[in-house]
């Protein structure tokens, strides 16, 4: 069955008697709300992004409110974020990627098996670009007022006004990058979309473009590690046309986002 005409079959089924009567079961408020106290039973905070991806599945939150409130250890991780300065916008160089790597290793071993470098050149270069400033490029979305956060590196642990925090996805997995503005009292707001990216628009970390094919790819390339699993449950949503973005709209009180000011230790 080729994509477009499996998008045939779904739009038929959406707009049939049974897909609409499917649609509303799943989406009403009552059947919503009931989900929302079941994941909250069930899943522990640090399971946060597995909450969100179900809410994403099963037609976003409760009368498509914005998401205000937060688990205290996302709240810390956005936090622990912050202080750290992880603001990917703001980094005048950034790594190159994989494939560009390998590209100029390749280039460096033909320069020197026809003789244009000598061995001493090519492991001079070689270094530069593995272990030197050779591995970067300039960023080009540099922008030091940038207020695109990222909360991947709190997958590693970190010490936050003396508590130990991080170490899980569930923030990664669930915010990822958000924009995280001052206010002009001092006080933050964390504002975000969740949403899986059309797999034409998915990318890896190095914008690599990733090919994925309904109900036959291993793998979303949005939704990698949740695997065949995640990508099926994706596959399924669009398919009964119930899956919808979430909004972020979080507050942060001045005094929380600041704190005690101490220093913000990453252990690996």
């Amino acid at each position: 069955m080729s994509n477009e005409k499996g998008l045939t079959i779904g739009g038929r089924f959406r707009d049939s008697f049974l897909g609409k009567g499917v649609k509303k079961a799943i989406t009403n408020r009552r059947t919503m709300m009931i989900r929302d106290k079941i994941l909250d039973t069930v899943l522990s905070d640090d399971k946060e992004h597995i909450k969100r991806f179900a809410q994403y599945l099963t037609g976003g939150t409760v009368d498509g409110k914005d998401i205000i409130n937060l688990p205290q250890g996302v709240r810390d991780d956005v936090i622990a974020a912050h202080r750290k300065g992880d603001y990917p916008e703001r980094e005048r160089t950034i790594s190159k990627s994989t494939k560009e790597i390998d590209l100029e290793e390749a280039r460096l071993q033909k320069d020197f098996k026809s003789g244009k470098i000598t061995w001493e050149q090519h492991e001079k270069q070689w270094n530069h670009l593995i272990h030197g400033q050779g591995g970067y490029k300039a960023n080009p979305d540099y922008n030091p007022e940038s207020n695109l956060l990222s909360t991947y590196g709190t997958q590693q642990k970190y010490n936050l006004d003396g508590k130990l925090g991080g170490g899980t996805k569930r923030t990664s997995g669930s915010i990822g990058h958000g924009q995280f503005r001052k206010n002009k009292d001092g006080s933050y707001t964390l504002r975000d979309t969740w949403d899986v990216d059309a797999p034409s628009e998915a990318t890896d970390l190095h914008k690599e473009k990733r090919v994925y094919t309904p109900w036959k790819s291993k793998r979303h390339p949005d939704l990698r590690e949740g695997k065949r699993l995640a990508a099926r449950a994706y596959d399924m949503s669009k398919f009964l046309g119930i899956n919808k973005d979430l909004n972020y709209n979080v507050n942060f009180t001045k005094q929380e986002v600041e704190g005690k000011r101490k220093q913000l230790s990453i252990k690996p």
